[in-house]
């Protein structure tokens, strides 16, 4: 039997089309302006009464209070923007919350989202004003009338800054909402005076911005770390994470050392990635000297750690050869390693996490990687109300740059489930990252590591891990090489493994592939290819385990193609992609399998609505067949199914069912191959910001991945290139055994 090679410049076959009509449009009120009013003027009223009046709390005597969404207004069209800039107040946030809605008092609790609105106290009071007018307003679109999509109304307590998560209860990490300076220009400098005021030490020199968030090492007492948090702008007070280097610590064996003989180095390839390992560095005396091209310290003050060392030199042999005991090709891309770990970021320091944190963004900021693993992170399990400082600063990154980064998911998953304790860390949560947990091995039979953390991620970035790769088991750990200068293997276990043994496929296959092959692709086709097991939840494995062999990736049997499609798209506008269906194929079923990726700006202040694009997917099986009167050709469902409300599903079943907005779609469906007559996917890309419309003019890229198995039409990679003549395989490089073709 054959085997067939990607076909490549599927974006050949897309082109701009007009926009395409929805079946959307207003929507009832679910309740009337009179019963808005009843409903929310007592609860206005309490908030504004609860308003701090000490000075020192409230900066330019500005507050925050909370708006609830009603959960069928969640959409960023229905958004009540109007009615909140109108009043003079502002949006600085929001949270995801679950609520019992009083149109439907005896239903279940129902998601939703909870502003957080700040302005002055004379501001709320405007609302107040507003909200007292006895003529209703004209239409739901009028400003005030926005009232009706509101469900309750409170202020923003205590209670709802502080998180009691694992980490040093002397020192905490302070979440400060940057308030519009016109709103309030003296936000910081005040925040500043009462926190020293009260005696607490405040690292504002080492700190993290995101969007409108600054995050803050604060060390002080109990007490007084309670009462600065009351400080009307504090978005979340919690004890500082730990940093933890995985495989050092609980859960992890490491055996005695065995002489190894490494894979002889071959040639390099022609204009070779930049790859890059950040972690502990690598010890002076290595076995991988001729496969480092460069060794970087981002605070070349700082001296080694053995420990750290023998971490960093552990990852990048993961990276460079996978597991020792499978003996692969090693990569042909000689890599850069990066030690962002030193003794100045001791694992007593509890302000470690930071320090890393700011070498990471250094290094990232000065130099370009095409790929990057990172097996490091705060030791805490991932909250659906709080975005991590990890998380948001590399998002923030990734969304602007041509890089893939591989991260480690974590090794709590043997902690409490009920508890969330065994949830994925950050920032393996990171939408724009490609995200990895263990499989406990390499054969047939598998499933997730126990140690390896599980999901889900929040909404959006709810399939988490991304995938899974081997990580190593007790009884089968993952080899790798040891310090010293002679080739010794020593076998442990952990996601730190895992996290390259996927990445290094990535470059396998932009060493096969060539430069044709953008990171973003490479991350599209991991997923693509990854084995899944209906017996095991996604929360478990993500989209499955990655094939160990990176050639198996991009090639195709007989009676079956794989086309890659590399695109960029603009806010509001529509893109169809042409599926390859060639005539002539011998009846039977057409299996279909597609997976969508992209990378894009986020905004942490709203983890409820934290990607600001979605790619929302129209599948068209059949270009001929149209319904009565209808414009457009019938749509099939594929990434999505119907809502319980009809045709056009609410945005909350988007969000829980159907993928929108997340970052990642995949399926595969089977359909009879008489009904797929020039199939299409029509791509609209929708931007917004903090959950309301954006003025994003940027195009965002996006890659396509496509399989065609037709099993009775044994030549369809070959009659597809003969009838869509955009269309080229992507011949190796590389050959099939890993030597220059």
């Amino acid at each position: 039997m054959s085997r067939h090679y990607l076909i490549g410049r599927g974006e050949q076959l897309s082109s701009a089309i007009d926009a395409i009509k929805g079946g959307g449009g207003s929507k009832e009120p679910v309740y009337t302006f009179e019963e808005s009013q009843e409903r929310l003027r007592p609860e206005l009223h309490a908030a504004v009464q609860g308003l701090t009046t000490d000075k020192r709390l409230a900066p330019n005597d500005v507050h925050v209070m909370q708006f609830v969404l009603h959960p069928a207004f969640i959409a960023k069209s229905y958004h009540p923007s109007t009615l909140i800039n109108s009043a003079g107040l502002s949006v600085v946030g929001s949270k995801p919350i679950r609520v019992r809605t009083d149109d439907q008092p005896d239903a279940s609790e129902r998601y939703t989202s909870s502003l957080l609105v700040a302005g002055t106290r004379g501001s709320f009071r405007n609302l107040d004003v507003m909200l007292s007018r006895e003529d209703p307003p004209d239409g739901d679109g009028n400003r005030i009338g926005q009232i009706t999509r509101i469900e309750r109304i409170s202020g923003y307590s205590l209670a709802d800054k502080l998180h009691e998560t694992p980490g040093d209860h002397q020192w905490h990490e302070l979440v400060l909402h940057r308030v519009n300076e016109h709103l309030a220009p003296d936000n910081l400098n005040d925040f500043l005076v009462l926190a020293g005021d009260l005696g607490i030490e405040v690292e504002d020199q080492l700190n993290f911005q995101t969007a409108d968030l600054l995050y803050l090492p604060i060390r002080g007492d109990e007490a007084d770390i309670r009462h600065l948090a009351e400080y009307s702008t504090v978005r979340a007070v919690r004890p500082m994470p730990r940093l933890k280097l995985e495989p050092i610590g609980d859960g992890v064996t490491r055996q005695v050392g065995r002489p190894t003989r490494l894979p002889d180095r071959d040639p390099e390839i022609r204009e070779p990635p930049a790859v890059a390992v950040f972690d502990g560095g690598i010890p002076e005396s290595n076995p991988l000297t001729s496969w480092i091209g460069s060794y970087v310290k981002a605070n070349p003050d700082a001296a080694d750690v053995p420990q750290y060392t023998s971490h960093g030199l552990a990852v990048c042999s993961a990276l460079l050869f996978g597991n020792l005991n499978l003996q692969q090709p090693p990569l042909h891309t000689r890599i850069t390693a990066v030690r962002v770990l030193d003794d100045d970021t001791r694992l007593d320091d509890p302000l470690n996490l930071y320090k890393t944190l700011g070498n990471i963004e250094t290094v990232l900021e000065a130099q370009r990687f095409a790929y990057v693993n990172l097996s490091l992170g705060p030791d805490t399990p991932i909250e659906d109300d709080e975005v991590s400082a990890w998380t948001s600063v590399l998002d923030d990154i990734l969304s602007s740059s041509d890089t893939l980064l591989s991260v480690a998911v974590g090794n709590n998953g043997e902690l409490d489930d009920a508890s969330g304790n065994n949830r994925i860390e950050p920032p393996g949560d990171a939408v724009n990252a490609l995200c990895v947990g263990a499989a406990d091995s390499e054969g047939p039979y598998w499933e997730r590591a126990p140690y390896s953390a599980v999901g889900p991620g929040r909404s959006p970035g709810i399939v988490k891990p991304d995938i899974l790769a081997f990580g190593g088991a007790d009884g089968d750990e993952f080899q790798v090489v040891a310090p010293g200068a002679t080739p010794v293997a020593v076998g442990m276990k952990g996601t730190s493994f895992a996290a390259p043994n996927a990445l290094r496929q990535a470059i396998r296959i932009r060493e096969i592939c060539g430069s044709a092959i953008s990171p973003l692709a490479a991350k599209t086709l991991l997923i693509h290819s990854a084995e899944s097991q209906d017996s095991l939840a996604k929360k478990e494995i993500g989209w499955g385990r990655v094939p160990s062999d990176a050639t198996s990736i991009v090639t195709t049997e007989d009676g079956s193609a794989m086309i890659i499609y590399q695109g960029k798209i603009r806010p509001g506008k529509y893109v169809r992609a042409r599926i390859p269906i060639p005539t002539g194929l011998n009846g039977g079923y057409v299996t279909l399998s597609a997976t969508f990726s992209f990378k894009c700006k986020v905004d942490p202040q709203s983890p409820d609505v934290y990607t600001r694009s979605a790619l929302e997917i129209t599948f068209r099986p059949n270009m001929d067949r149209h319904k009565p009167k209808k414009q457009y050709p019938n749509t099939g469902s594929f990434f999505t199914s119907k809502g319980t409300s009809g045709l056009y599903s609410t945005e909350e079943e988007s969000r829980k069912d159907q993928g929108k907005w997340e970052t990642v779609l995949h399926n595969r469906r089977r359909y009879r191959s008489t009904t797929l007559v020039r199939p299409v996917f029509d791509i609209h890309y929708n931007a917004r910001e903090m959950g309301s419309s954006s003025n994003d003019s940027d195009d965002l890229e996006y890659a396509l991945a496509i399989t065609i198995d037709a099993p009775k039409t044994p030549q369809l990679h070959q009659l597809i290139l003969d009838q869509y003549k955009q269309l080229v395989t992507l011949e190796p490089i590389l050959g099939i055994s890993g030597g220059l073709a």
